[in-house]
């Protein structure tokens, strides 16, 4: 999970670069620099503000390496192809520094915070974690083998992880009253618990294929790529200070500085 410091940094960088391309094109139009440089400084702190801490705030992510999110792929991939009695087994190894795996029952976990292990009521917050692999999607059919297994056991939160949900099942779980439903996906899941951990035994070894040409536009707009389109977009803005023809430096600098911005928007404000 990305910690403060990083995303303060990326906040810094992305004040920087609206900063520049505020003002370079504000300086334009406007003779004053003082009236361009708080202008630049308002308009490029609000956005940030709206970004960083509005955006991530109501829908932080989990921001992987490279390495890590490729371990997490391979992890998933094999999870629908091993015993769930090996999952479990897994999922449990993950899961024992924060719960207390309090029992193993037909596909599902049930959990105790390890801060209430010695409390007298630590049943009363216990939770039933459910690894679903099954190449398919989570859906009704078994949200309801869930629900009834968590009533039995007098369990009113369920946290299931699985990398396809329907929309029916989350629209449906927020309507239960009492009830304390959430979902998390591999990577979540890896980010927060697997990925110190030993890997899981490769039951399958897949050749990447090659890239088409919808991945090759997902790589290129990918939210990890906005800081060299920020780089780029600062250096030709810069540039436009120094040489005759500075609108062509200003219109190239501004698009790669409003790609970076899309780019690193888009994920924060796409919806589940």
């Amino acid at each position: 999970m990305r910690s403060r410091f990083s995303l303060f940094v990326d906040a810094i960088i992305l004040f920087l670069a609206l900063w520049l391309l505020f003002f370079a094109w504000i300086r334009f139009y406007a003779k004053t620099v003082a009236i361009s440089a708080l202008a630049g400084a308002t308009l490029s702190g609000l956005i940030v503000y709206l970004v960083f801490f509005l955006g991530y705030k109501r829908n932080l992510k989990i921001n992987l390496s490279k390495t890590e999110k490729k371990n997490a792929q391979t992890l998933a991939l094999n999870l629908n192809f091993t015993p769930i009695s090996q999952v479990l087994e897994f999922f449990s190894a993950c899961l024992d520094k924060d719960y207390q795996i309090s029992e193993i029952c037909a596909n599902s976990l049930v959990l105790t915070p390890n801060s209430a292990q010695n409390s007298a009521h630590s049943t009363m917050h216990s939770t039933l974690f459910v690894p679903f692999y099954e190449n398919k999607k989570f859906a009704l059919s078994h949200l309801s083998t869930v629900f009834k297994l968590a009533k039995a056991k007098g369990i009113s939160e369920v946290i299931i992880c699985a990398d396809e949900v329907e929309s029916d099942v989350k629209i449906f779980t927020k309507q239960l009253n009492g009830w304390k439903f959430s979902f998390m996906d591999t990577l979540e899941f890896y980010g927060q618990y697997a990925k110190d951990k030993s890997p899981l035994p490769a039951v399958l070894d897949v050749d990447k294929p090659k890239l088409q040409r919808k991945e090759i536009i997902a790589y290129a707009l990918n939210p990890a790529r906005a800081r060299h389109y920020l780089l780029f977009g600062f250096l030709l803005l810069a540039t436009s200070f120094i040489v005759p023809f500075k609108i062509y430096y200003l219109l190239w600098g501004s698009l790669m500085c409003v790609i970076a911005l899309l780019i690193k928007v888009i994920p924060i404000l796409k919806k589940e």
